[in-house]
Parts: C-alpha cells; sequence; structure tokens
C-alpha cells in the first residue's frame, strides 16, 4: 500500500474539518493513496463530534464573549477544543484491522510511540485516549464507510487554560485532567520536532514507505466547495 504524508500547517477551522472529509472521500474512491495528514488550527475551536449538540456540550456565553469558532467534524465522539497549541492527526486508509478495538489500539499506539520518542511516558487507555501521567493527552475519534476508515485526533503541545471556561465538564471520563506535551517535558517542543516523531513512528508501525505529498485537485476543490457547512 503507497502511503502519503501531508502537512497542512496551520489553517482556517472550517478548512480542516472539510480536509478531513476531502482526503476520506478521495481515498475511499481509490483516487489518493493511504493518507496521513496533519494540520494546526489557526485559531481557538470548539469540535463537535457527529452526534454532539453545542447547547449541551458547550458554554454558550462564552463562546459568543470569546468570539471561539464552532465546527462538526464527519467523526463522532465527544466535543473538544482545539487550537494552535494543539496538532490534529488523520490517519486515512482501507479498514485494514481484525477490528474497530485493534484499529484503536494500533493507531493510538503509534501517537503514544511519537510521545515515548519524546521523552514522554504514554499509555494508550481504551476506547480511544492516550494518558502520560494518569492525564489525557491525546485523544481520537472515526468516522467508517465502504470498508474505509479515518481515525482524528488531538495532540496537545501546549497547555489550554480555556477549556473549563468553554466546555461543560463531561459527565464521564477515565483519567482526572488533561496536560500537554511541554508540560510533561517541563519545556518547549517545536511543532516541527513533534511533527517528525509522528511520522517515524507512523511510518515504522503502520505506514511503511510514507513520503512527504500534497492534497490533489479533487481535495482541494472539495476543500473550496464544502468548508462552510462544517460550520456550527
Amino acid at each position: 500500500m503507497t502511503w502519503r504524508f501531508v502537512d497542512l500547517g496551520a489553517v482556517l477551522p472550517e478548512y480542516g474539518a472539510a480536509a478531513d472529509a476531502a482526503v476520506f472521500e478521495e481515498v475511499s474512491g481509490r483516487r489518493s493513496p493511504a493518507t496521513l495528514h496533519i494540520y494546526s488550527r489557526d485559531r481557538m475551536t470548539v469540535s463537535l463530534g457527529r452526534f454532539r449538540d453545542l447547547d449541551t456540550d458547550v458554554r454558550r456565553d462564552a463562546l459568543e464573549h470569546l468570539d471561539i469558532t464552532a465546527v462538526r467534524r464527519m467523526s463522532g465522539g465527544s466535543t473538544v477544543l482545539t487550537g494552535p497549541s494543539q496538532i490534529i492527526y488523520s490517519f486515512t486508509s482501507e479498514d485494514i484491522f481484525p477490528s474497530k478495538k485493534d484499529s484503536y489500539s494500533e493507531i493510538c499506539g503509534c501517537v503514544a510511540s511519537a510521545l515515548e520518542s519524546l521523552g514522554l511516558d504514554a499509555e494508550y487507555k481504551e476506547p480511544n485516549d492516550i494518558l502520560s501521567g494518569g492525564m489525557k493527552i491525546s485523544g481520537g475519534a472515526q468516522y467508517r464507510a465502504g470498508g474505509f476508515l479515518i481515525q482524528h485526533g488531538t495532540l496537545i503541545v501546549e497547555p489550554e487554560p480555556l477549556i473549563q471556561e468553554i466546555l461543560m465538564p463531561l459527565k464521564e471520563r477515565s483519567y482526572p485532567s488533561t496536560t500537554s506535551i511541554s508540560e510533561r517535558l517541563e519545556h518547549s517542543v517545536s511543532r516541527d520536532s513533534v511533527k517528525e516523531a509522528l511520522k517515524r513512528a507512523f511510518k515504522k508501525k503502520l505506514c511503511p514507505g510514507l513520503s512527504d505529498g500534497e492534497l490533489t485537485e479533487g481535495e482541494l476543490h472539495f476543500i473550496a466547495d464544502n468548508s462552510e457547512r462544517f460550520r456550527v
């Protein structure tokens, strides 16, 4: 299987959500190779799971006061706050895994390996989280159709103090709080260092032959035509 790596850099919230859908559309249509792509939001953004409700999950007064953008991603999962201090990864391929549980374990395992290579302790926590020091540092969600899957997730590079102010508290969670790479290491780490760690880990474990690439014309047209529909 051919693997493509694409770094979109810092993008508008709706652009990133549309890019995930565009890549899935083209990969599942066999017009693009299996893909690992990453990006960061260029501003603070609430990312709603496919079936989540804005009024249930978000403090709307804070959202409006702070002028925070909200988007709805294609996958399920909980509502999260993302922004420039995080890297979002998206893994899109044929569903080559024995089970959904195995897919989460193997993909999250690559992210955990990347964190370990940076000097952190990292533990996969079922069904879709990665913990460091017992605290959440990454979470993922999936969408599946036609024998293909996309798993995308956040990787917290720097702490985000606005989480409690914007998001309603989760009723149930398997971790006490969130943390970040810089907090765990007690020093800052460049985005490029995290990117290279992710590339190495995925290439070693799941994406042999992973090489740098770009979005296709079809993917770019999809993003241009559909970005606004991902805003909430």
